[in-house]
Order: structure tokens, then sequence, then C-alpha cells
């Protein structure tokens, strides 16, 4: 018989799985700290990353809680739906995680806690559907878009923490890298008509395959000006068109190819476009 705690590791490794989580939150961290920070400070790193880390985990446990009775019904695979851990467990486990990330924060940045209240406090209201759960889940994209707002409070308060910009800049950086986060949630669900699923929402259903197309490169032109608030922004210019471009492209091919996995390409070069511009990002601290 297996442990409760193997259990829950099994359950965080597939619904929370490293090799896809941790290099992505590495870039997240990198480019946080490099729109906020002249150099690179490993340990002053190490402790942004193991915060976001954390944030980040405590969000995915959310979610499966949240789409507990969906899941049952269309994705029974996942561990929570078929019984390989139980809810409490599960609650137990977003319990350790919130207690465990706060006394990090208290002994890292024990002077900037009210502040991080902020985003730690959205999150919860998040799990809650902001108490209209019934009025907001149907709206698709609203739903969305309030709950990847927390990213822009996020980047704001580590920004504020960090301390480099001034408040127009942050506010910029904000609203680019929540940016970034809704073309990946918009791309992750823009399917092709074979992918589309009965019963499963997608912007490609809800917008029509151009509309979804138009919503992700609506994402990445938003990135693109705010990053004008950028003091390199000259010299990362040729990069930013570069991957949007590509964006482009491939929302192209996405529309009028014939290719089978034209959605897959497309959803691939999307992922590919944010995470370069997170490595662009966290270049300027080290040439600011």
């Amino acid at each position: 018989m297996t442990t409760s705690f193997s259990r829950l590791v099994r359950f965080v490794l597939e619904r929370f799985p490293l090799y896809e989580s941790v290099p992505f939150l590495l870039a997240f961290s990198l480019a946080v700290q490099g729109v906020s920070v002249t150099g690179f400070h490993w340990i002053l790193f190490l402790k942004i990353f193991t915060l976001i880390f954390l944030f980040f985990l405590r969000l995915r446990i959310f979610d499966e809680l949240k789409d507990e009775q969906f899941d049952k019904i269309h994705n029974p695979q996942r561990p929570l739906a078929r019984g390989l851990v139980t809810r409490n467990e599960v609650m137990s486990l977003l319990l350790s995680v919130a207690i465990g990330e706060l006394i990090l924060f208290l002994v890292w940045f024990k002077d900037f806690l009210f502040l991080y209240l902020l985003p730690f406090g959205y999150s919860f209201l998040m799990f809650k559907e902001f108490f209209c759960g019934a009025w907001l889940r149907p709206k698709l994209t609203t739903y969305a878009v309030t709950h990847t707002f927390v990213v822009a409070i996020l980047v704001y308060v580590w920004t504020s923490i960090l301390g480099k910009s001034d408040f127009v800049n942050k506010v910029f950086y904000s609203v680019g890298f929540w940016m970034l986060f809704n073309l990946y949630e918009f791309a992750r669900k823009t399917w092709t008509a074979e992918e589309e699923v009965d019963g499963v929402d997608s912007y490609s259903k809800v917008w029509g395959p151009k509309g979804a197309v138009f919503l992700i490169w609506l994402c990445a032109i938003i990135f693109n000006a705010t990053m004008l608030a950028h003091p390199l922004f000259n010299t990362f210019l040729p990069f930013f068109l570069g991957n949007t471009l590509l964006v482009i492209l491939s929302g192209i091919l996405y529309l009028f190819g014939r290719w089978r996995n034209r959605g897959k390409i497309f959803r691939l070069v999307s992922g590919v476009y944010i995470i370069l511009n997170l490595l662009i990002l966290s270049g300027g601290g080290f040439l600011a």
C-alpha cells in the first residue's frame, strides 16, 4: 500500500511536471530579476525562484481542486478524479505549500509581507472564483484574464521588492508579463476542428479560429508595446519583432494550412515565443 506522501508526490509530478514547470519558472524568475536588478545575484535569484515555484504550485493545486467535478466527467484519468489522492489530502498539501511559502517569504523579505499579501490574497479569490463562479465560468475569456491577472500583480510586487524600476515602468512590465500569460492561455486552448472536444470550451470554439489567433496576436502586440518601458528596448527590438513574426507565421499556418499537426505547431511556437521573450528580458540585468 502506498503512503499518502508518495501518492501526493505522484499527484504533483502528474499535474505539475517538473520537466515543464521548472524550466518555465526559471525563465520567468530570471526575467523578473532581469527587469528589476542590475547584474545577476545567485542567492537573490534562488530566493525569487523558490517563492515563485511555490506560488505557481499552489495555483496548480487550486485548479485541481476547482476542476474536480468537471474532471470526473471529462478528464477521469487525472489523479484527483481517478482517486489516486483524496480531496482532504490535496487540501493538506495546499495548506503545507501556502504555509511554507509565507514562512520563507517572512524569513527572506519580511519588510514586504503586506505587499506580498496582494497576489497571495488575490490567488485565494481565484480559488473561490471571485464568489461569482456560476456567472463567470461560462465566460471563458473573462474567466481567463481575471485569473491570469494575478501575474500582473505578482510582477508588480516583485519589481517593487527588488526596487529598481519606477512606478510607470513597473506597471508596463506587469502588463507585459500578463500578456505573455494570456497568450499562453489562449494558445493552449486554440485547436483545429479535429482537436475540438464535445463539452469542453476552447477559444477557437468561442471566437472561431480567426478570432482566437487574433487574440494571441493582440497579446503579442501589447507585450511589445509595454516593453517600450525597458531601457534596452532598442537593443531588444529585433529579437521581440523576430519572435512576434514567428507567432504571426505559425498563426497563418494554423488558419490556412492543411497539415494535420498545424494546431500543435501553433501552440508549440507560441510556447517558444514566451520562453524566448522571458530569456531576452532575463538578460536585461546583465546589460543595463
